[in-house]
Parts: C-alpha cells; sequence; structure tokens
C-alpha cells in the first residue's frame, strides 16, 4: 500500500508492518480499566488506537482526576513525551476494550523519515490536541450549564440536517466525563437533572436525547443566575 492510498492511519502503520517486520511494531490488547502507561514511567515508544476508547489524564496526589483527552480510532498516545524523550507526563487507561499499536521509540523515528504522511499526522493529531486544550481552558470561564450543552451540540454535527433532534451514547462514564468537563459529579448531575426538568434533555442511562438543538443552543442562556462561578461550585 503506498502512501497515496493510505487514507486512514491504522491501515498505513499495518502497511509500515509488513514491509518491516524488524521494527517492532505489535498490536496489544488493553481491557477495560487496565492501564497503557503511567506517569513518571519512561517513555518507550507511542501508541496508536485501533480501537476502543482510552482516556488520558492527569492525577493529583489525593487521587483526583482531571481528563485531558479521550482517545478513540487513529489518535495517538504519549507522541509529545517520546518525541522529546522524556518520561510519560500523564496516565492512559482504556475506558473500553481497546486494541492498540505499540511503535517503538526507534521505530518512530525510522518511520517519520520515512514517511511524510505519518509526520503530518503527528503534527496534526498534535495540533488538535492543543486546540482542544485552548478550549478546555475557555470553557473553564463558562458555567457547569454551558459546559454540558457545548459537549451536547459537539455532536450535533453527527445527525442529519433534516433532524431537529439529537441522540447520543455517552462514549464514557458520566463521572468520567464530569472530570473532562471540570465539573464535580454531583454538581454535573444536578445539571442534568436541571436539564432534564426543563425539557432540554432526556436521559435513560448513557443514552442523552435532545428533543431540539435549536432550544438546547439557546436554552443555557435561561439557565438562571444559581450557576455561580466561584470555584466550590465547580
Amino acid at each position: 500500500m503506498s502512501e497515496q492510498q493510505c487514507d486512514d492511519m491504522v491501515a498505513c502503520i499495518t502497511a509500515f508492518q509488513a514491509r518491516f517486520p524488524g521494527a517492532g511494531i505489535s498490536r496489544q490488547l488493553v481491557l477495560r480499566n487496565r492501564y497503557v502507561f503511567h506517569a513518571g514511567n519512561p517513555a518507550q515508544g507511542l501508541f496508536l488506537v485501533i480501537d476502543g476508547l482510552v482516556k488520558v489524564f492527569k492525577a493529583s496526589r489525593a487521587g483526583n482526576e482531571k481528563i485531558i483527552h479521550v482517545a478513540a480510532r487513529g489518535d495517538f498516545l504519549a507522541e509529545v513525551p517520546v518525541l522529546l524523550q522524556r518520561g510519560y507526563d500523564t496516565t492512559a487507561q482504556a475506558v473500553a476494550d481497546a486494541v492498540l499499536f505499540h511503535i517503538p521509540e526507534a521505530a518512530v523515528f525510522a518511520l517519520l523519515g520515512e514517511s511524510p504522511l505519518l509526520f503530518r499526522q503527528l503534527l496534526g493529531g498534535m495540533a488538535r490536541k492543543v486546540h482542544d486544550l485552548v478550549q478546555d481552558i475557555e470553557s473553564n470561564f463558562k458555567a457547569g450549564h454551558e459546559r454540558v450543552a457545548d459537549f451536547l451540540l459537539s455532536h450535533a454535527a453527527e445527525r442529519s440536517p433534516q433532524d431537529e433532534s439529537l441522540s447520543i451514547v455517552l462514549p464514557i462514564k458520566k463521572t468520567d466525563l464530569a472530570s473532562w468537563l471540570g465539573l464535580t459529579p454531583q454538581h454535573f448531575s444536578r445539571i442534568l437533572q436541571d436539564m432534564r426538568q426543563k425539557g432540554l434533555i432526556e436521559v435513560d442511562g448513557p443514552a442523552i436525547r435532545v428533543p431540539s438543538v435549536d432550544k438546547l443552543k439557546k436554552g443555557w442562556l435561561r439557565f438562571g443566575r444559581d450557576e455561580s462561578m466561584s470555584p466550590a461550585a465547580h
């Protein structure tokens, strides 16, 4: 398979693995809740998600987690520590059974020289993560209701343009989603309950239905003044 035929990074790495069997590229199965790597350990290679979901997070000494990124198929993990030749600065854990390519450090640099596509994919992926981090910082200035609404509305592009409603199955546990949005689980639950009472969403376990995307876009403006921006409320 040539690079011109490669429009999926997983397929490209599969092709590279066949061409360079001695590079040490391997597939790994990481079961749900098992760890891919831990912060502080030497970064011996990067990972490419083939299937499943992996959360990347920082943990405090008290055990509190702040989710930075949830990786799905085609996403790289640990590219920055490998390129900087440092230890892992985050922890990665499978939130669903995941299949990953492990690409050893030496193979990464060999492939970067061999493949302009891999270089572009790595650069593009890191650029998206920086963009997401900037958006995450900006979200800290928003009230909790707005953060939840923004997350739900980020899935609106996946629906048919003719559909007024939107249906979502949460990809991760609600406690993890709360961490990702910078909210406590209790605050997140209160927000969902308030949105449900206002008729903006319907909740059935991990499934959330938005009856009217347009109403949700405008709904947070009507949430009231009880959404304090003080740190205690978040």
